[in-house]
C-alpha cells in the first residue's frame, strides 16, 4: 500500500475496516482490490497521497526523464562563465551531487504538480537567501522535482531553472562559505575543497561544516601521521639520504683514545660538530677547541654559549641542528643508542647529521647495531679498533683523598655521591 502512495491517514479516511491475515508470523491488514482502486480514484486521495513508486513502463519513462534532466542541467552548467574562486569550486561539487542523484530520483514516488513547483521555486530562492543547515534538504527536494524538467524542458518554469541554475548554485555556495568561515575561522577551507576524494555524494545530506569535521580532519591527521611516521626511520631525513656520507667507527673500551682520534680530525675541519651525552663533556669539548684557536659555540639543554662567526659547535646529542651542514661530525658514546629514554637522540643524529664525514665513538658491543644502521642508509664506513695503552686495574683498598693527583678521575653513580665526594675533596 505504501508503494502505491497510501498513508495511514488516508487508509483510515478512505478504506473500510481491514481484514487481518497471518504473514511471516505477523497479523497483516488486507483490503479488497476494488475498494482500494475506487479510493485511489477519488480527489481526496489524489490530493493527499504520497505518490506511487513507478514500475514497468512508468519506471523506464522516469529514468529517461531523469537522464534528460541531467543533460539539461549539465548544458546549463557548461555554458556558464568559469571562475577561479572557491565558491565556484563548491558550486561545482553541488552540481555533481545533483546530477549524480537524479537517476535515483527517477525510482522515487511521483510528485504532485504543486510539490514540483514548490521545490523548484524553493531552489531558485537560494540565490538570495541560503541557510547552510537547510541547504541539503532544499537540494534533495530539487533533485526529486528535477525529473520533471526532463519531461517538460520547454515549460516556463523549466526555462527559468535552466537560466538561473549556475548562478543559484554559485550564490548558495558563497553564502555557505561565509557561514562556514564565521563558525570555524581556523578551518582550512582550500584544503577541504581540494581533497583528493571530496565527499560529493554527502552534500545532499550533510552540511559543509560536518564534512570538514568528519571527512577532512581525520584524513588530514592520517596524512600528517603518514608523513611524520615513515615506514623506515631513515626516510625521515631526505637531505642526509641525498648526501654521500662516510662513517669512521672508533671502537674500544674506556680511555682507549676513541674520542681523541675523532677530535684530531675535528680540529682540522673547516666546520664541525661534536655531540656528547653530558653537558660537561660538551663543555670540555668546547674548551679544547677554543684552546686550539677554533671558534666553537656550546649548546645544551641547560646552557647556551653562541659565538658570532663560529665554525664549530659542541652540543648534547638532543641539540643537534639537522638543518645545519658540517664538514665533520663526531658523535660520542654511541652505545647510548640502546638507552630506553635517550637512545632516540643518537638514532636521530646518526641518521640525520648533515656531514660527509662522521666519526662514531662507541663501545665494541655497539658495533653490529651501528653497522646495520649505516648499511640501511647506503653509506660507506670503516672500522678503527682502539686498545688501551695502559692496563685497567681494580683497586683493592679505599681511595685516600690526600693521594689524588692532577688528571685523576673520581666517578660516582648518584648525585648524592658526587656531592659527598666533592665535599670530602674540599675538606682534604
Amino acid at each position: 500500500m505504501k508503494s502505491r502512495g497510501w498513508t495511514k491517514e488516508l487508509m483510515a479516511q478512505l478504506l473500510p475496516r481491514p481484514q487481518y491475515r497471518r504473514f511471516n508470523g505477523r497479523s497483516v491488514p488486507h483490503w479488497h482490490r476494488d475498494d482500494v482502486r475506487a479510493a485511489e480514484a477519488t480527489a481526496a486521495f489524489q490530493a493527499k497521497s504520497r505518490g506511487a513508486l513507478p514500475r514497468g513502463a512508468d519506471l523506464q519513462a522516469a529514468a529517461a526523464a531523469a537522464q534528460a534532466a541531467a543533460a539539461l542541467l549539465g548544458r546549463a552548467w557548461q555554458d556558464a562563465p568559469r571562475e577561479e574562486t572557491w565558491p565556484w569550486v563548491l558550486a561545482g561539487y553541488y552540481h555533481q551531487a545533483i546530477v549524480s542523484h537524479l537517476p535515483a530520483a527517477a525510482r522515487g514516488r511521483g510528485l504532485r504538480s504543486n510539490q514540483i513547483s514548490g521545490f523548484l521555486n524553493q531552489f531558485l530562492s537560494l540565490g538570495t537567501r541560503c541557510d547552510e543547515a537547510q541547504l541539503p534538504g532544499v537540494l534533495t527536494h530539487f533533485v526529486q522535482a528535477g525529473v520533471w524538467l526532463g519531461d517538460h524542458p520547454d515549460a516556463p518554469l523549466a526555462g527559468l531553472v535552466k537560466a538561473q541554475y549556475p548562478g543559484v548554485l554559485r550564490a548558495a555556495a558563497e553564502q555557505v562559505i561565509v557561514s562556514f568561515t564565521a563558525a570555524q575561522p581556523e578551518a582550512d577551507l582550500p584544503a577541504l575543497l581540494q581533497m583528493k576524494d571530496f565527499p560529493v555524494s554527502q552534500l545532499l545530506s550533510r552540511t559543509l561544516g560536518y564534512l570538514y569535521s568528519v571527512c577532512y580532519v581525520p584524513q588530514a591527521i592520517r596524512t600528517s601521521l603518514e608523513v611524520l611516521m615513515a615506514l623506515n626511520p631513515k626516510d625521515e631525513y631526505p637531505e642526509a639520504r641525498a648526501m654521500d656520507r662516510h662513517f669512521i667507527l672508533h671502537l674500544g673500551g674506556t680511555n682507549t683514545g676513541k674520542t681523541y682520534a675523532g677530535f684530531q680530525r675535528l680540529k682540522q675541519a673547516r666546520t664541525g660538530v661534536y655531540l656528547a651525552p653530558l653537558r660537561l663533556l660538551a663543555l670540555e669539548a668546547q674548551e679544547v677547541l677554543l684552546d686550539a684557536g677554533i671558534d666553537c659555540s656550546l649548546t645544551t639543554g641547560e646552557e647556551e654559549d653562541r659565538r658570532a662567526g663560529d665554525t664549530h659547535v659542541a652540543a648534547t646529542a638532543e641539540k643537534l641542528d639537522l638543518k645545519q651542514p658540517y664538514e665533520v661530525a663526531v658523535i660520542d658514546e654511541c652505545q647510548m643508542i640502546a638507552d630506553r629514554q635517550r637512545g632516540y637522540a643518537w638514532t636521530r643524529a646518526i641518521l640525520g647529521v648533515l656531514a660527509p664525514e662522521v666519526h662514531l665513538c662507541a663501545a665494541p658491543e655497539a658495533k653490529d647495531l651501528l653497522l646495520r644502521i649505516i648499511a640501511s642508509c647506503g653509506d660507506s664506513y670503516e672500522v678503527e679498533v682502539h686498545h688501551r695503552k695502559t692496563p685497567l686495574v681494580c683497586m683493592n683498598h679505599t681511595v685516600d683523598y690526600t693521594q689524588v693527583q692532577p688528571g685523576d678521575a673520581l666517578i660516582t653513580f648518584s648525585k648524592i655521591g658526587v656531592l659527598s665526594v666533592a665535599e670530602d675533596l674540599r675538606q682534604a
